[in-house]
Order: C-alpha cells, then sequence, then structure tokens
C-alpha cells in the first residue's frame, strides 16, 4: 500500500486525487524530517555524521548499510513516525457527520 492509499483510507472524507496528491506530498515530506530527527538522535554523532555525508553524496548501498548497522530498528521507527502522523493528518478534517 502506498502513502496516497494510507492517507485516503484514514481520513474521514473523501479527497479529489489532486488535493490528495498535494497532501501525499507534503505528508512525505514531513515523514521524511521526522524520521530523519529520530534516526540521527538515536545514533552515535560520528554514524550519524557518516550517514549523512553518504545521503549527501547520493551513496545509497554506503547510507542503507550505515542504517542497517548503527539504528537496526529504522523501520520501527519509519512505522511509528507515520502512523502518528497519518493520525494527526486525519484528525485535521472533520468527520463527515460534524459537517
Amino acid at each position: 500500500m502506498d502513502l496516497s492509499e494510507i492517507l485516503a483510507d484514514a481520513l474521514p472524507v473523501t479527497l479529489p486525487a489532486d488535493r490528495l496528491l498535494e497532501l501525499t506530498t507534503l505528508v512525505y515530506e514531513e515523514l521524511t524530517t521526522r524520521v530523519g530527527e529520530r534516526i540521527y538522535t538515536s545514533m552515535p554523532e560520528d554514524a550519524a555524521f557518516a550517514f549523512s555525508e553518504a545521503t549527501d553524496a547520493g551513496e545509497e548501498e554506503l547510507a542503507q548499510h550505515i542504517l542497517e548497522v548503527e539504528c537496526p530498528h529504522y523501520k520501527v521507527i519509519v512505522g511509528e513516525v507515520l502512523r502518528e502522523l497519518v493520525a494527526e493528518v486525519a484528525g485535521r478534517f472533520p468527520r463527515n457527520d460534524e459537517e
């Protein structure tokens, strides 16, 4: 399931496709920021720096390796942040019966 589908399922209203795409883009950007913050705080400083350098240089395999070694629970972090963010966004929309 992709992020657009997750959002569409969680929202108490149905959005037009273009608005859902805009919302998906915003949520993805915020997800990336929040996940990054949590991952960086869970890594030693030198590992966080190495990870940042690898991602900035486009060295995806190295970045993935650092992530797996230094933050093996990163998938849990992504899932937690995704659930929190989707609930936060869905809570900002009025329910159909509250309109």
